[in-house]
């Protein structure tokens, strides 16, 4: 079992070097050609040991290639008024300068921008991508929800109470006599006091169901499940310029515990190549 794993995971190496960028006769497939081979080698469980972050590490060389590809490992966030997602990042690169991000080459665990996916995992048959000296890459990404914005959007109020509404409408109509808002006329207003003070002292079946769903919403604010990509490197081949990358996200409950998986997507990275 063990030799027919091997075999496997040589044979996809061995398609991904047949098609590489920058061959004379490259097949017009190339490109999927190799993102067959990092999906395959992923399936096999090939997993090249990454940097952590503050920290900065040569990669485990590719075989046929006496050079390695460097990495330095990094933090991220990316936060908004009612939520976000952080996670780790790595900073890849042909040399240990280009690699290095400001004080990581120092032991530190610096932040840096959120990895852009997109860039990494690109658009089958679009433009060639340009070569870089470095590229940083999402390994890791989970989201977060904050408690507090979710709450108040949620919190049962008069002003937002369709019921509250209703009842106060059917007071002006009896009332009569006043087309304007409800600040434009004193009925109105009277009416709309009264139905919320009603509704505070004694809700009424439609008011008591109002309230009960905005309980269960603030209930379930930030106890949903929130989705966890993982990223992996499965080819890094400084030789060929080439970092192939697979990510999976899983749907994950607060306890841990996974709910759903989706597809793999698959992506590479493009690098200065540098001969073996």
């Amino acid at each position: 079992m063990r030799y027919r794993t091997a075999e496997a995971v040589r044979a996809n190496l061995r398609a991904v070097r047949l098609a590489a960028p920058g061959k004379a006769e490259l097949p017009p497939d190339a490109e999927r050609t190799r993102k067959a081979a990092y999906f395959n080698l992923h399936a096999l469980g090939v997993s090249v040991a990454l940097p952590g972050p503050g920290q900065c590490s040569p990669l485990t060389k590719a075989s046929a290639c006496k050079a390695p590809v460097y990495g330095c490992g990094a933090k991220w966030t990316e936060h908004g008024s009612g939520g976000g997602s952080s996670g780790a990042a790595v900073n890849l690169a042909l040399s240990e300068q280009a690699a290095a991000l400001g004080k990581l080459a120092q032991g530190t665990e610096d932040t840096v921008a959120r990895p852009k996916r997109g860039v990494l995992l690109g658009i089958e048959g679009s433009p060639p991508r340009e070569k870089m000296p470095s590229s940083l890459v999402l390994t890791e990404e989970e989201a977060e929800v904050f408690t507090g914005p979710c709450a108040r959007h949620s919190e049962w109020s008069c002003g937002s109470s369709a019921a509250v509404r209703g009842a106060a409408d059917t007071c002006r109509a009896r009332a009569g006599g006043c087309d304007g808002g409800v600040m434009d006329c004193p009925s109105a207003l009277r009416c709309s006091e009264e139905a919320c003070a009603e509704a505070e002292r004694s809700p009424s079946p439609a008011v008591r169901a109002e309230q009960q769903l905005a309980w269960q919403t603030v209930d379930r604010c930030g106890t949903e499940p929130l989705p966890h990509t993982s990223c992996s490197v499965v080819l890094a081949d400084a030789c060929l310029g080439l970092v192939g990358v697979v990510c999976e996200t899983s749907t994950v409950a607060r306890d841990g515990k996974v709910l759903e998986k989706t597809s793999p997507e698959v992506g590479e990275v493009w690098l200065q190549r540098t001969e073996p």
